[in-house]
């Protein structure tokens, strides 16, 4: 992702700050010129037309190599016109229209090989329409469409070997409808609905063979119902019951083979109340009281026979314990 960020990172400096970059081998005069010069050299850094002290017409940025890196046409000082930047290596970098200093039309990003890196639309300064990414390979990352400062439209993204990760629509910024994300073969990964950018509804989860692994529910952006997750070979791992984003109710966890490993209550996402845990052969491991996260009374525990090996008396907590 590193690499996705270069060329926009170039062009913006180049445009902003021509070479600035070596400025300590940039003799700037004290008197503005039409040609500046890298100090030392009679090789040029920046020409161009100046008109009361500001920039007219097509001006030109170089490399100290003496290959353009940037070019633009300036109307009173500012950008307004075709612009293009280059890589040192004299490969395009960038390209499009400029208005009054602001993005206007189609504007193009190219990583330093020459393979596209983006294409995007401007509106005066703000993303408009359809804007694709592309990864160095040539296959596209992803699919945005963008409405007067909103994203909208369906939004997509790819894995880097072409197939497709993620798509989600959105209306007003927020996304809305369904949304679905892909494992690398195809396979669906999870899929829910969203409503104005708030989970609702049921959400599933599969693994790459198309197993589920977990059912969520949701209503206005918080967990509700009962939530299940399963083990590969498809056996509840575990159940819980949810209410306005908190584990509220019954409990319990599986070992893989489907034997209970612990059930319990919750009560506003703490254990509450009486709790067994068990080994994987069916016997009782331990069991008693919890409050509000924290044992309380008589426990008692034992070995995988069955047999009681100790007991425990816990103190009713004076305090709160959230796990």
């Amino acid at each position: 992702m590193v690499k996705m960020k270069i060329t926009v990172w170039i062009a913006l400096f180049l445009l902003t700050n021509g070479l600035m970059a070596q400025k300590s081998s940039v003799l700037l005069p004290k008197e503005a010129k039409d040609t500046l010069f890298f100090e030392g050299t009679k090789k040029m850094c920046q020409e161009g037309q100046l008109k009361n002290n500001m920039k007219q017409g097509l001006w030109t940025t170089y490399y100290s190599n003496g290959r353009k890196a940037a070019q633009g046409t300036y109307l009173d000082g500012t950008l307004h016109g075709p612009y293009i930047s280059w890589f040192e290596n004299g490969t395009t970098c960038t390209e499009g229209n400029y208005d009054q200093n602001k993005e206007n039309g189609l504007f193009k990003s190219y990583y330093e090989d020459g393979m596209l890196q983006s294409e995007k639309n401007f509106d005066y300064g703000i993303l408009y329409g359809k804007a694709m990414e592309y990864y160095p390979n040539g296959k596209p990352f992803r699919e945005e469409y963008h409405k007067e400062y909103t994203k909208t439209g369906h939004w997509k993204k790819w894995y880097e070997t072409g197939e497709l990760f993620f798509e989600v629509t959105y209306e007003n910024d927020m996304q809305q409808g369904e949304a679905i994300t892909y494992h690398p073969n195809g396979k669906i990964k999870e899929t829910g609905t969203f409503d104005r950018d708030m989970k609702i509804g049921a959400w599933y989860f599969y693994d790459e063979q198309g197993k589920i692994l977990a059912e969520q529910f949701y209503k206005g952006g918080m967990k509700t119902g009962l939530w299940k997750s399963y083990y590969k070979n498809g056996n509840i791992q575990e159940m819980a019951n949810y209410r306005d984003g908190e584990k509220q109710g019954e409990y319990a966890f599986y070992f893989e083979d489907g034997t209970l490993y612990s059930e319990g209550i919750f009560e506003k996402d703490l254990t509450n109340g009486y709790w067994v845990v068990y080994f994987e052969n069916g016997k009782k491991k331990e069991k008693g009281a919890y409050f509000m996260g924290q044992k309380t009374g008589l426990w008692k525990f034992y070995d995988e026979k069955g047999k009681q090996i100790l007991k425990k008396q816990f103190e009713k907590p004076t305090s709160i314990l959230q796990y």
